[in-house]
């Protein structure tokens, strides 16, 4: 499919309107599809292709230079709205005399959109052709050994005017004005033309493109070709736009002579180009669009549209016949981006661009952004990094938005493994292991150890189980304790006490590491009064009482035992065997005097001195 833009039917320095448009593509297939807007007309591309366009300038006003001819491929996407300036040529002003002058020819554009206006294809304008008459009035000519016009260039820089060699424009700038009498400068891409001479300047592409004014008559042609200037004797011709616009034709004094203006200079951003300068740019400007191929249907596969920093993922082409793949910021790794396949870990979010190409030589592009989500980086708070053995603690984790804990060598006791905070019982030292994730699925695990320290041992020992009532009693720790707190406030590792009732004493002795242990022990106190003697383990399980007495008298036993009394002759008083336990013995009846109460039990014996007084 190919489409042909001309001027629309429309002459002179100003481009078609929308209904000159209308008409001259009524009956071709670019009917409905033009928009002019002050003469350039825009087209949107109705198919992702393989297009070749062809731009060719308008000829210099009367016998002007040719326009350029420039042709490239180029892979344009369907939607893509192209701006189209078809050159005009340069109109002529001729004199009573039989001298004329006459406007550059517009060079033809295609650009891109607003706002950017890149240019795809220029073409310069042909330079304007001029003749005025020697000073005697007997003649007019041209200046030997040049043409009536300079071609249009086919290169970025304008084509000078011959006669004095005044430059034309460069890197898409309008053309200059020399010392002497100059036609006006055609315009360039960017940069407007010079008026010179002339009445206005001529307008660059990016200013509307409009042909410069003549004084009088001759204007440039619309795509900035540079107005002329004219009188009887002397005519100047004007330059031919472009991508950068050509020099206004300027006077020659000796002999009397006129130069034809500059041609326009071209700019071609495709690729088989055609850069030259034909018969076909001897009249108005043209533009050709033509579609060689459609690009082949491109599609991306990706094993993920997201990853988390530090992965892979795999990217697969297909489509087409060859591959080409690039990326912003960067591929990353010894990647072959000429891979139908590439795997790929990048540490930002990129995007991929595919540029695949089929065997008709075809070519499109596909893209594709992965967001790279960033790793989570948890912590963990313990409210110790040590504890006692039986104690626990507290671990909180923060920095992700869920939580599984695990521990080496085990988890035991911990109720809830998912939630942000636990407390464990470690029994030996443990190492805590949390993995976090965040919202985008990403993870990452933090751990910490927590060491376990033993308690220190402890144990208390009475110098006697049992005491009597008002008598001390000596309570000695035992073990690894380094300190130790009584109940009684006392801080040292032994206390005296003297209970008047059997009574529980605590300790709690701390070892160097600082963990603590509790030890409680009773000390036994008996209703006991006078003298007595205890003797090995079975002196805490007799009770007589009262002593001194009157004469009756009570014997309590906790543990069976053989019981005598004797009197201070030695003579057996009393004897019972065994006697039972829990019982009380009732002795009566004893006169005064001193009396021995012996108890035995498997071999031990204890005695106690009894006083009777009467």
């Amino acid at each position: 499919m190919s489409y042909t833009f001309t001027s629309c039917g429309q002459t002179g320095p100003i481009g078609p309107n929308q209904s000159q448009a209308n008409t001259a593509y009524g009956l071709t297939n670019l009917n409905g599809s033009v928009t002019a807007n002050n003469g350039i007309q825009s087209f949107t591309v109705p198919q992702s292709g393989l297009y070749r366009i062809i731009a060719i300038g308008a000829q210099g006003g009367y016998n002007g230079g040719p326009g350029a001819y420039m042709a490239g491929n180029f892979a344009l996407t369907a939607g893509t709205v192209l701006n189209v300036l078809v050159g005009q040529t340069g109109t002529t002003y001729t004199a009573g005399n039989g001298s004329f002058s006459s406007g550059g020819g517009g060079g033809s554009f295609v650009s891109g959109a607003s706002p950017g206006f890149s240019p795809y294809v220029v073409a310069g304008g042909g330079g304007g052709d001029a003749t005025g008459i020697a000073s005697n009035f007997s003649a007019f000519q041209v200046c030997t050994g040049y043409v009536a016009g300079m071609e249009g260039s086919i290169t970025t820089t304008a084509n000078a005017e011959p006669n004095t060699s005044t430059p034309g424009g460069t890197n898409g700038n309008g053309g200059t004005c020399g010392a002497s009498q100059n036609g006006g400068s055609g315009a360039g891409f960017y940069g407007d033309g010079l008026a010179c001479w002339a009445a206005s300047a001529a307008l660059s592409f990016t200013n509307g493109g409009a042909g410069g004014s003549a004084n009088p008559t001759g204007n440039g042609g619309f795509g900035g070709g540079g107005g002329s200037w004219g009188t009887g004797l002397t005519q100047l011709a004007g330059g031919g736009g472009g991508y950068s616009g050509g020099s206004g034709g300027a006077t020659y004094f000796g002999p009397a002579c006129q130069a034809p203006g500059g041609g326009g200079g071209s700019f071609n951003g495709g690729t088989n180009q055609t850069n030259s300068v034909t018969a076909l740019g001897l009249a108005d400007g043209k533009v050709i669009i033509t579609m060689i191929c459609s690009s082949p249907s491109i599609t991306i596969q990706t094993s993920s549209a997201s990853i988390c920093a530090g992965s892979s993922l795999t990217l697969t082409a297909n489509g087409g016949d060859t591959y080409t793949w690039s990326a912003l910021p960067s591929l990353s790794g010894a990647t072959n981006p000429t891979l139908s396949t590439i795997v790929q870990s990048p540490s930002v979010t990129t995007q991929y661009t595919l540029n695949a190409t089929d065997a008709a030589g075809c070519s499109g592009t596909q893209s594709v952004t992965i967001t790279v989500n960033p790793i989570p980086t948890p912590s963990i708070q313990t409210s110790s990094a040590a504890v006692c053995a039986g104690a626990s603690l507290t671990l909180t984790a923060t920095g992700g938005n869920t939580y599984t804990w695990s521990a080496l060598p085990s988890l035991s006791g911990v109720s809830n493994p998912t939630s942000a905070t636990i407390v464990a019982s470690p029994t030996i030292t443990t190492q805590y292991i949390v993995n976090s994730t965040s919202a985008a699925g990403c993870s990452n695990t933090q751990s910490v150890n927590t060491v376990v320290n033993p308690l220190p041992t402890l144990s208390v020992s009475l110098e006697k189980p049992t005491i009597c009532i008002f008598e001390s009693g000596v309570l000695t720790t035992n073990g690894s304790c380094t300190s130790w707190l009584w109940n009684t406030a006392a801080t040292t590792p032994s206390i005296i006490v003297t209970p008047t009732t059997t009574t529980n004493y605590t300790v709690t002795g701390t070892g160097a590491n600082g963990c603590s242990r509790t030890v409680t022990v009773t000390q036994n106190v008996a209703n006991c009064v006078g003298i007595e003697q205890i003797n090995d383990n079975i002196d805490d399980q007799l009770f007589i009482y009262p002593n001194p007495s009157s004469g009756d008298l009570t014997i309590h036993l906790q543990t069976p035992m053989n019981i005598r009394i004797v009197n201070e002759l030695g003579q057996l008083v009393q004897y019972a065997s065994p006697a039972p336990t829990n019982q009380k013995l009732q002795i009566v009846n004893l006169t005064s005097g001193i009396y021995f109460i012996i108890a035995e039990k498997d071999g031990h014996i204890t005695t106690r001195k009894v006083v009777v007084t009467k």
